[in-house]
């Protein structure tokens, strides 16, 4: 069947599904029944090990990360202009399951030659039973028809797939039981995955750094060692295994000499992770690249890229995540690149002392062996500005106003160039924090104040301003208006350490002075599962 080869109705039918999918709105029941009969049709003609033609991006884990997967498909290309191979795991932890997998499976209806979809441990009855699929499915439709519509397909999904005779694709790993791929091709796929054989294998084992066969930590499947992954290449005359399965930080990860692959593309696993995705492109000529992807990039790609639009980031560039040292630097090099488009002031992490014990410090060490770079930046972060001011009238800093200080001319002219003091104006306009109560009060932070809605208007007036944007606290929203909308806070971490759940935002300022909010999460907190029910923990 070729891409367009679907009559015309049908054709028209999913695309207004894939359209509707596309914006995270479930299909009804008797949609999606009536696109798994169909889908059910193709996926029995293929084989345990589907052929796969280069060129091809291929991905691991999505976990019902549905948002993550549009980013997916935004930096990959969407289907039919890209070729996928997704390796299993659409659903279960995530809170868009039933959407991810139904919008996989109406992309393989409406391109069943662009687009592969293998089966993962996870697609399956009984896991799914345990780990979200089969309640998200109670939740959203009343009942569990569409979660049994699903775990009837996912018996016929292939379990394998083949690129160009070269890469061999799966989601879990090798098993002692297959030596050939035509082993694999050989056996009925059309069930319940089993709690043990050959079967069980390829969706749960996965690769060790001791060599041979292993008992498996997870229960089911086996480990193996590099020269188990080295045979198999030889005897199929393989170049390389790639698989899934595995959380990686950085999206993907390299084992036996370069012979297998972890891929993982669900950034951020399980909304608190904190680690990169990535896909495996390759191309007509069978050479690959990876491409990762996580939430800065996200920021850019909501507000635009330096230099087609202006930013002014007020601080806490580093601590607390995993890739501080790429984002400051990230964030040096566009103020180098275009210094009269981005403002970068300085934050109270911007700190000798507060970056030794939150994690930039730390950090620094593990990725260059050495403080020199921990040094270097702490160093230039003197220089950073401390305030800024939006056309006469935002004036932006990163945490709030000083008793010390009345008016701009103020903070002009005292001195930067130092380390932040423990107390004193320089600190506190890092520091401190608005308040429901007026005057000034004891910041519970130990270091600068709180401030009433008195005082911010009292400064406002002072200095002819509109607003005071700041940042320095987590906000649900991602943005809080204080003091009669004269004082707004302003959150771009979402998901902050990765555990929080809050959104973030940016505030975009147009060329009359007129403001709007951007909010962007990581995972959106729309129909969100109750949290009161625990999930079991799962290391596997």
């Amino acid at each position: 069947m070729g891409v367009d080869s679907l009559p015309t109705d049908a054709t028209i039918d999913l695309d207004e599904q894939i359209s509707q999918l596309m914006q995270c709105k479930p299909l009804s029941e008797q949609q999606v029944r009536s696109l798994c009969e169909k889908a059910k049709e193709i996926l029995m003609d293929e084989s345990n090990v589907q052929p796969v033609k280069s060129p091809v991006t291929i991905c691991g884990d999505i976990h019902g990360q549905f948002h993550d997967l549009a980013e997916l498909f935004r930096i990959g290309g969407m289907c039919p202009d890209t070729n996928y191979l997704f390796m299993g795991d659409y659903v279960d932890r995530g809170y868009y399951s039933v959407e991810t997998v139904t919008l996989l499976v109406a992309l393989k209806m409406r391109y069943p030659q662009r687009i592969t979809i293998l089966r993962g441990n996870h697609e399956s009855r009984q896991i799914t039973q345990v780990y979200g699929f089969y309640d998200e499915c109670l939740r959203k439709y009343g009942n569990a028809n569409v979660w049994k519509i699903f775990t009837d397909l996912f018996d016929y999904f292939p379990l394998t797939a083949l690129v160009e005779s070269e890469i061999f694709c799966l989601h879990g790993g090798l098993s002692p039981s297959i030596e050939t791929l035509d082993n694999i091709r050989n056996f009925d796929r059309v069930q319940e995955v089993p709690h043990e054989g050959p079967m069980c294998d390829l969706l749960w084992s996965d690769p060790d750094d001791r060599c041979g066969w292993g008992i498996s930590p997870r229960g089911a499947g086996y480990t193996f060692g590099q020269d188990i992954s080295e045979q198999f290449n030889h005897s199929n005359g393989l170049k390389l295994i790639a698989r899934a399965h595995q959380l990686v930080m950085d999206g993907y990860n390299w084992a036996h000499e370069q012979k297998v692959v972890t891929i993982f593309s669900a950034p951020n696993y399980c909304y608190r992770c904190g680690n990169m995705a990535s896909i495996l492109e390759v191309d007509d000529c069978m050479s690959h690249s990876f491409i990762q992807f996580h939430d800065l990039a996200e920021l850019f790609r909501i507000g635009g890229m330096c230099p087609d639009t202006n930013y002014l980031f007020m601080g806490d560039y580093v601590d607390r995540g995993y890739y501080s040292v790429e984002t400051v630097t990230l964030l040096v090099a566009l103020k180098m690149r275009y210094p009269q488009r981005i403002t970068i002031l300085r934050g109270n992490h911007e700190s000798r002392q507060i970056t030794q014990v939150y994690g930039f410090y730390d950090e620094c060490l593990r990725k260059y062996g050495n403080a020199n770079v921990w040094k270097i930046f702490t160093d230039l972060f003197d220089y950073f500005p401390l305030t800024a001011l939006v056309e006469s009238e935002i004036f932006c800093l990163h945490g709030g106003l000083s008793p010390s200080i009345e008016t701009l001319d103020n903070i002009r002219n005292f001195d930067r160039v130092q380390e932040v003091p423990h107390e004193g104006p320089m600190c506190d306009l890092l520091w401190s924090d608005p308040d429901d109560r007026c005057g000034w009060g004891i910041s519970p932070r130990g270091a600068g104040y709180t401030f009433g809605q008195d005082i911010s208007e009292q400064f406002n007036h002072s200095n002819g301003l509109k607003l005071i944007a700041r940042a320095h606290q987590l906000v649900m929203d991602g943005y809080n208006w204080a003091h009669e909308q004269k004082v707004v806070t302003i959150f771009s971490a979402p998901n902050y350490c990765y555990r929080c759940g809050n959104m973030a935002s940016i505030l975009e300022v147009d060329d009359c002075m007129n403001h709007s909010f951007i909010q962007f999460e990581p995972a959106p907190r729309r129909g969100e599962p109750d949290v009161t029910r625990r999930t079991p923990d799962y290391f596997l």
